[in-house]
């Protein structure tokens, strides 16, 4: 284990400058509008943890299509969420900065998008694309500011195939000039309700929990493991549809001649816990269940079917897509574009990526009841490289600390045995000079008008 130590320490100096630069303004010096009119299609599927896509390993063939076009895409294996739920995460994905630089972190009101900050869809309207945004409402509605930068930003639900026929409509209508369409839906959210025809991994079981239950904030108590059991077969029969859903998406492309001009990537905001640390639900822990996401990257030009073991993040992809494009822009992000270790499998890795949660008690959106046994920390971050995982409090004090390549479970806290790591994971942290809990921003109620999205809160189990 000191080897190890004293070979991660090696490191550190490298990955605080690394993350320095990270933060730099950066400037093509191309004149004019982007060079490579390639399509971009942004896909996001809510709460679905990497790790029940069989194409990830899991043992049931729950993502034959993702499987299948996996072959075609970078697949990487440790990509991960800057958060545990969906408003953090979905605002370092449109601007390549973690949550609480941007004062996003805290459920249920985190606030809106700062208007100073540019996402990735303004840089890209900027720069002649059009841009349009078909997702699922609620929090990731334009109440948050998601909104800025689309031409369009549309939900008529909160499921993919609630906005697939206004979506495919527009592609038809803008399939001639190049475009970004970001794609969203929680089908992979409560609650889990799959058509009969996905549904067939609960067939012959017994329970009689209800997964299709008004809110996820008044869990049932589970009887037994047939009550998980029957969650879980529920919950990756909605992946099995969803699945389904992405290939029509593929498809369509394939049916207007798009796929050999559009760069696809499928990802998601965060998972879902199944009582792996003793909860159900999100937001409240930063363990893998909850973090660890799929990421995949199809490029037309690129020959890949390759995967990828380094650790890299939502904050990433902006940057990513932006080198894609060769495009001219001057954007500050936390994040670095993975086309070259893409194309070649070296990267100038930062090696470690930042995830962060929590509640703030003094704010709600309705009368909540309280979920059974559910307490949310006011705000907990974590650093994860891809041999170790530290969990850092609201005072920014070390918690826990986990080898996790011999306990990828994340059952040993050696918080208190493996000083040194703990040390330097946390020098990574510090040097990142990310806002801690008390220097974020607070939000006035009046900000976020809840009302205008309360029926998608309904839908989804939060009211």
């Amino acid at each position: 284990m000191n080897n190890a130590i004293d070979s991660f320490k090696h490191k550190v100096n490298t990955m605080k400058n690394q993350h320095i630069a990270r933060t730099i303004k950066i400037k093509n010096n191309r004149s004019g509008n982007l060079a490579n009119k390639y399509n971009v299609i942004l896909i996001s599927i809510d709460t679905l943890r990497a790790d029940h896509l069989s194409c990830y390993g899991y043992e049931r063939n729950t993502s034959p299509y993702i499987d299948e076009f996996s072959q075609r895409c970078a697949l990487f294996t440790n990509a991960f969420s800057t958060s545990a739920w969906t408003v953090p995460a979905h605002a370092s994905l449109f601007t390549g900065m973690y949550a609480s630089r941007l004062g996003l972190v805290q459920s249920p009101r985190p606030g809106i998008l700062p208007e100073e900050i540019k996402t990735l869809a303004e840089i890209l309207n900027q720069s002649g694309y059009n841009t349009a945004g078909f997702h699922g409402g609620g929090y990731v509605s334009a109440n948050f500011g998601f909104n800025r930068g689309f031409s369009t930003y549309r939900s008529k639900g909160s499921r993919f195939e609630d906005n697939l026929r206004d979506c495919f409509g527009w592609l038809e209508r803008h399939k001639k000039l190049p475009f970004f369409l970001f794609l969203h839906g929680f089908n992979c959210h409560v609650p889990f309700n799959p058509p009969r025809k996905f549904d067939i991994y609960s067939k012959g079981m017994r329970s009689t929990y209800n997964t299709n239950r008004k809110s996820i904030y008044a869990w049932e108590p589970l009887k037994n493991k047939e009550d998980l059991e029957f969650i879980i077969a529920k919950y990756d029969g909605e992946i099995k549809y969803t699945d389904f859903l992405i290939k029509k998406v593929v498809q369509k492309l394939e049916e207007l001649h798009l796929i050999e001009k559009t760069i696809i990537i499928i990802t998601s905001d965060h998972g879902e816990e199944f009582m792996e640390h003793g909860q159900l639900g999100h937001i409240r822990t930063l363990y893998e269940e909850l973090i660890r996401i799929p990421l995949l990257v199809y490029i037309p030009f690129i020959n890949s079917g390759k995967k990828i073991d380094k650790v890299v993040s939502l904050v990433d992809i902006p940057a990513t897509i932006l080198e894609i494009l060769d495009a001219k822009y001057k954007h500050t992000s936390d994040g670095r574009s993975l086309l070259s270790l893409i194309k070649t499998s070296t990267h100038n890795s930062t090696s470690f990526v930042i995830s962060e949660t929590g509640k703030d008690p003094n704010k709600n959106i309705g009368d909540l009841p309280p979920r059974l046994g559910y307490e949310v920390p006011e705000f907990i971050r974590c650093v994860r490289t891809n041999e170790w995982k530290l969990i850092l409090d609201k005072d920014n004090n070390p918690i826990e600390l986990y080898c996790i390549s011999k306990d990828p479970k994340e059952r040993e806290n050696v918080c208190n045995l493996e000083l040194s790591m703990r040390d330097e994971l946390y020098k990574l942290s510090k040097n990142l000079n990310l806002k801690s809990f008390r220097e974020m921003k607070t939000i006035k109620e009046s900000d976020i008008n809840i009302d205008k999205i309360k029926h998608q809160l309904v839908a989804l189990g939060y009211m």
